[in-house]
């Protein structure tokens, strides 16, 4: 064994050389007991030395730690990053958040058909959530499922009607289908929001 992998030290005069769990003396070889011996109230103790428990193994990683993980490698190994979200929605079904990052990181890597199964699975664990529903339209749409992205911007301004963007989507769509009546009422929704954000 190379010398690193030994621990040598003396015991009374003699060297005694420590090679794992083992303890033998250098001269000789014979194996040495790893004793404590002490005196107390005249009492003579002998005590054997006890190997320490190995170190516990550290906590696993929490989706939290999965998801600040992939933050940053959006850009930089996106392969990376959609493994960590992906980590992170095994760990915590309903961290929608995460949910969220995952399906515009497939989409913006043109893997809408991947997108559109995160984000359905995502609705099914999480619950309705606007932007869920929104995202999935914006997919649905680049698919070409047309009536399917406008039932899902629909649901979206369901959960939150103020979420202007819906609106705006939807005007798009309706128009382009000849339904001028929908797309207006959209359209000045989505006045009416803008011009009230900006007003704040």
């Amino acid at each position: 064994m190379p010398l690193s992998g030994l621990s040598i030290s003396a015991v009374g005069d003699r060297v005694v050389v420590r090679d794992g769990k083992n303890h033998f003396q250098v001269d000789d070889g014979q194996y040495v007991l790893g004793l404590d011996v002490s005196v107390e109230n005249g009492v003579l103790r002998v005590v054997e030395h006890k190997e320490q428990a190995a170190p516990e193994a550290p906590p696993a990683e929490t989706a939290d730690q999965w998801f600040d993980k992939a933050l940053p490698l959006e850009d930089s190994d996106p392969k990376a990053a959609q493994a960590a979200y992906e980590h992170a929605v095994q760990l915590e079904p309903t961290y929608s958040a995460a949910w969220i990052n995952l399906g515009r990181l497939l989409h913006t890597r043109h893997d809408e058909n991947k997108a559109e199964l995160v984000y359905r699975r995502a609705l099914q664990e999480c619950g309705p959530d606007s932007v869920l529903l929104f995202n999935l339209g914006v997919v649905l749409e680049d698919l070409g499922k047309l009536d399917e992205a406008i039932d899902a911007y629909q649901s979206a301004i369901t959960e939150d009607p103020t979420l202007a963007d819906g609106h705006f989507n939807l005007a798009r769509l309706y128009e382009a289908q000849g339904k001028e009546q929908h797309a207006l009422r959209h359209l000045g929704q989505y006045r009416r929001l803008v011009n009230s954000s900006e007003g704040r």
